[in-house]
C-alpha cells in the first residue's frame, strides 16, 4: 500500500478488534500518526465487546473529542457486563458534559436497557419523556426497548397499555407482550393476545409455545410446535426448554436428537436442563460431546456443567470443566463463570482455589464477592470468610446475611450480634434469614432483651407472616423461659411441623407439659 491514510488505519484497528485480537489492535491504533474520532472508537469498541471496561474506560476519558457513538458504545459495554448503574452515569455525563450532543435512537436503546437492569420505572418514564421530545419513542426500535423494559421490571399493565398504544407493531412487540402476560402467569390474556396477532410469526408462536409450557401445558405447547409449518431452531429450543421445566428429560432429550441443527443455546438448554433435574453426569457428558465435535461451549454451557459438578460435589470434573473454559478463553473475562466456579470450589471444599479465581477476576462485581463470602461460610472457613467481608467495597443484603450466618451456624454469636448491628447502622434492612441468624444468637445465649427488639424489628419490615421467623420467635422465646411463645404460637397465620416441634419441645424444657398436651388438641394441618 503506497500510503495509508486515516480510514484504512482505522479498518486496521476494527478488523483486529472485531477478531478479538485486541494487543495487535492497540499496537496499529498506538503507531498511527494521527487519529480521529472513529479511531478511537474502533478501540473504545473492542475493548466494550470484550468486557474490558477498566481498559475501555481509561479510553474514553483520554479522547480530545467524543461524539454520541462513543458514549452510546460505552454504555453499551456497560450494560453487556450488567453494570447499569456506570452505564446510567454515562448517559447523565452525556448530557451534562456534551449538552449539545442529541441522543439517537441506539443510545436510547442503551440506556433503556440499563434502566431495565436497574428496574427504575421513574427513570424509565423520565427518559420516555425526552424520547418524545426527541422524536425518538415512535420508532418502532425504540418502542420495542421500552415495551421490553416494562415487561422485564413487571410493570405488566404499563407494558400492555404502551402495547396497544404503539402506531407500529412488529413481530418481537407482540411475541414480548405474550411472553411476559405467560411469565407472569396471566396465561388467558397471553392467549387472547395470541388470537389477536395478525401475522402470528415464528417469533410469536414460540413465545406462546413457552407460556404453555412455563404455566405446565406441555401437551398445548407441543401441539403449537406440531403445527408451525416449518419451526425455526428457536421453536425448537423453547419446547426442549418447556419439557426440561417441567422435568419431562427424556422427552426433551429425544427431540434433542432429532433437531435437524443444533446451536449453542440447544447445547445450554439441555446441559442446564439435566442439571437442574439431578442428572448432572449426563450434563458433563454432553459438555464432552460438543467439544469433542470441536464446537466451542457458550457461557451458559460452562455455567451450567460447573453448576452440575457444584452439585455434584466432583471437584476433578469441575476442574477439567474449568481447564476447559479457560482453553476457550470464557473463564477470564465473564463474571458468570467466574463466581459459578467460586462456588463450585467452595462446595467442594477448596477455598484456596475458589479465592484464586476470584483473585484473576478482572472486574468484580458483589455477585462475585458474595459467592466467595458464602461459600467460605458455609464450609467452615469463617475468618476467610470475614476477611473477604472487610475488604467488599460495597455491602448488600446477601453479604451482611451470609457472614451473620456463618458466625451464628458456628457458635460465635457475639461476632454474629456485632455485624448485625453494623448492619442496622448501616442502613440495611434485615430480611428473614438474617433475622433468624440473630434469633438463634438470643436463644443461645439467653439475650432475651435483644430477642425482644429483634422481634419489634419484625413487625416493623413485615415479616411476622414469615413462618420460618415466627417458628425462630417461638424457639428463641422457649429457650430464654419466656411465655410470650404461646403469643406468638396463637398468632401466627401459618405452622408447619417445625412449628410444632418447637412448641411441643419448648413446652418439655420448660416443665409445661400439661399445656403441650393443651396444645395437641390443636388440628395441625
Amino acid at each position: 500500500m503506497p500510503e495509508r491514510n486515516v480510514v484504512s488505519w482505522n479498518a486496521m484497528v476494527s478488523a483486529y478488534a472485531k477478531n478479538g485480537r485486541l494487543e495487535e489492535a492497540r499496537a496499529v491504533f498506538d503507531a498511527m500518526p494521527e487519529r480521529d474520532v472513529a479511531s478511537w472508537n474502533a478501540m473504545l469498541t473492542g475493548y466494550c465487546h470484550a468486557s474490558l471496561m477498566e481498559d475501555a474506560r481509561e479510553l474514553f476519558e483520554g479522547m480530545g473529542e467524543r461524539d454520541i457513538a462513543s458514549w452510546t458504545v460505552l454504555m453499551s459495554g456497560y450494560v453487556r457486563i450488567e453494570d447499569y448503574a456506570k452505564a446510567w452515569e454515562a448517559f447523565r455525563r452525556m448530557r451534562s458534559d456534551d449538552g449539545l450532543l442529541c441522543p439517537d435512537r441506539p443510545s436510547f436503546v442503551a440506556v433503556v436497557s440499563a434502566l431495565t437492569g436497574l428496574g427504575d420505572v421513574k427513570l424509565l418514564e423520565n427518559l420516555r419523556t425526552l424520547a418524545i421530545k426527541t422524536g425518538c419513542e415512535a420508532d418502532v426500535v425504540m418502542g420495542t426497548a421500552t415495551l421490553n423494559a416494562y415487561t422485564r421490571m413487571g410493570e405488566l399493565d404499563s407494558a400492555v397499555a404502551f402495547f396497544e398504544a404503539m402506531p407500529e407493531k412488529n413481530g418481537f412487540a407482540w411475541s414480548t407482550v405474550i411472553s411476559a402476560l405467560a411469565r407472569f402467569g396471566r396465561l388467558d390474556e397471553a392467549i387472547e393476545l395470541f388470537d389477536r396477532d395478525p401475522d402470528k410469526t415464528v417469533e410469536s408462536r414460540t413465545s406462546m409455545l413457552a407460556g404453555y409450557a412455563q404455566n405446565g401445558r406441555v401437551r398445548e405447547a407441543r401441539s403449537l410446535f406440531d403445527g408451525m409449518p416449518v419451526p425455526g431452531i428457536v421453536s425448537w429450543n423453547a419446547m426442549i426448554a418447556g419439557y426440561a421445566q417441567n422435568g419431562m428429560m427424556g422427552d426433551a432429550m429425544g427431540l434433542f436428537e432429532r433437531m435437524p441443527r443444533r446451536n449453542n443455546v440447544s447445547w445450554a438448554v439441555m446441559i442446564a436442563g439435566c442439571a437442574q433435574n439431578g442428572r448432572p453426569g449426563e450434563a458433563l457428558r454432553l459438555l464432552s460431546e460438543l467439544h469433542r465435535l470441536g464446537a466451542v461451549p457458550s457461557h451458559s454451557c460452562f455455567t451450567s456443567a460447573i453448576f452440575a459438578c457444584a452439585n455434584m460435589g466432583a471437584r476433578e470434573m469441575g476442574r477439567q470443566t474449568h481447564a476447559l473454559a479457560i482453553k476457550a478463553g470464557a473463564a477470564k473475562n465473564n463474571p458468570y463463570i467466574a463466581n459459578s466456579l467460586i462456588t463450585m470450589y467452595t462446595n467442594c471444599g477448596d477455598g484456596e482455589e475458589a479465592r484464586r479465581v476470584f483473585g484473576q477476576m478482572r472486574s468484580r462485581d458483589t455477585v462475585s464477592w458474595n459467592a466467595l463470602i458464602a461459600g467460605l461460610s458455609l464450609h467452615s472457613m469463617v475468618e476467610e470468610a470475614r476477611v473477604a467481608f472487610e475488604r467488599m467495597p460495597r455491602r448488600d443484603i446477601v453479604s451482611w446475611t451470609s457472614i451473620i450466618s456463618a458466625y451464628a451456624r458456628t457458635g460465635t454469636g457475639f461476632e454474629a450480634f456485632e455485624l448485625f448491628q453494623r448492619m442496622l447502622r448501616s442502613g440495611v434492612e434485615p430480611n428473614a434469614p438474617a433475622i433468624m441468624s440473630i434469633l438463634s444468637f438470643c436463644s443461645n445465649f439467653g439475650a432475651t432483651k435483644l430477642g425482644l427488639q429483634v422481634h419489634s424489628l419484625v413487625f416493623r419490615l413485615g415479616l411476622d407472616s414469615e413462618v420460618f421467623v415466627g417458628n425462630a420467635l417461638v424457639g428463641m422465646y422457649f429457650r430464654c423461659g419466656c411465655v410470650d411463645s404461646f403469643k406468638v404460637f396463637d398468632e401466627m397465620d401459618e405452622r408447619d411441623i417445625v412449628t410444632w416441634n418447637s412448641m411441643l419441645s419448648g413446652c418439655a424444657h420448660n416443665g409445661l407439659g400439661r399445656e403441650a398436651i393443651d396444645y395437641l388438641y390443636f388440628d395441625p394441618v
